[in-house]
């Protein structure tokens, strides 16, 4: 007749291999035939849109009673930022503006500009804005025919500006 103990051990040894059992496959890293994976298509990631320049100068020269302009095209709806800084020289008009607008300044007519990417009578201006696509121009004006006034001192007053215009694509 079985011993009490003998009967109790191997009862224990029989429930550990059965757990051990029961426990095994599930750390596993083999492949088990199931193809579901392959139905899934991998998901990639979209860059994020970036700023890109489309025109920028350091130095440029503004004589007094002058203006100068930088055109740019938009092919569709974009966040536009523009920075201008006057390094020397008065403040002047920093203005951003449509071609067809731009052509009545050069009139000198009244003109519609995006007060949002512009600054009157200033020296800096670095501002952000969405625009739709068409043409548009960077106005610098040296002149008085918007808000800023060339001092009257008899001297040329050249401005030097730094700016940068650039596009999120």
């Amino acid at each position: 007749m079985p011993s009490r103990r003998r009967f109790i051990a191997s009862g224990l040894a029989g429930v550990s291999f059965a757990i051990a059992g029961c426990n095994s496959g599930s750390d596993n890293d083999e492949d088990d035939g199931d193809d579901d994976d392959q139905d899934e298509p991998e998901v990639q990631d979209t860059p994020e849109p970036t700023w890109q320049t489309v025109a920028s100068e350091d130095g440029r020269r503004v004589l007094e009673d002058e203006y100068w302009y930088q055109r740019f095209q938009l092919n569709g709806s974009a966040p536009v930022r523009i920075t201008v800084e006057v390094r020397s020289g008065p403040s002047l008009d920093l203005v951003l503006t449509s071609s067809e607008e731009f052509a009545e300044f050069e009139q000198g007519n009244r003109f519609r500009y995006n007060d949002a990417l512009s600054a009157l009578d200033n020296t800096f201006l670095d501002a952000r804005d969405t625009l739709s696509s068409g043409e548009y121009v960077l106005l610098i004006d040296n002149t008085n025919a918007i808000e800023a006034q060339p001092p009257t001192n008899f001297d040329d007053d050249i401005a030097t500006v730094d700016y940068e215009i650039e596009v999120k694509r």
